[in-house]
């Protein structure tokens, strides 16, 4: 029986985690929108700077949440020198070019 048992933690892990970026992109997003409005009613006239404005500092915002989403993921390759190989030759190929015109 207790082999038929599934352990949740790796659904509640995820559940939390991905409700956490939601939160954060609801709050940096909002952040942008603000300043963004503030900043841009300060500094442009006509609305369509304005709005314009504002979309990119709102974009911005949830751009930096969504970059704090992918660091928190534990599940991230992440790339490292390491990892990178070169791709085999077929048939001995090696490249060299010497001697031929």
């Amino acid at each position: 029986m207790a082999a038929d048992q599934i352990d949740p933690l790796p659904e509640v892990k995820t559940s939390v985690h991905w409700q956490s970026c939601f939160e954060n992109a609801l709050i940096q997003g909002g952040k942008g929108l603000i300043v963004g409005g503030a900043i841009g009613f300060v500094l442009f006239t006509r609305p369509v700077s304005r709005a314009g404005f504002v979309g990119i500092t709102t974009g911005i915002g949830l751009g930096r949440s969504w970059m704090q989403c992918c660091y928190n993921l534990e599940s991230a390759p992440r790339a490292r020198f390491g990892d990178l190989g070169f791709p085999t030759l077929p048939g001995g190929w090696t490249g060299a070019t010497e001697g031929k015109k």
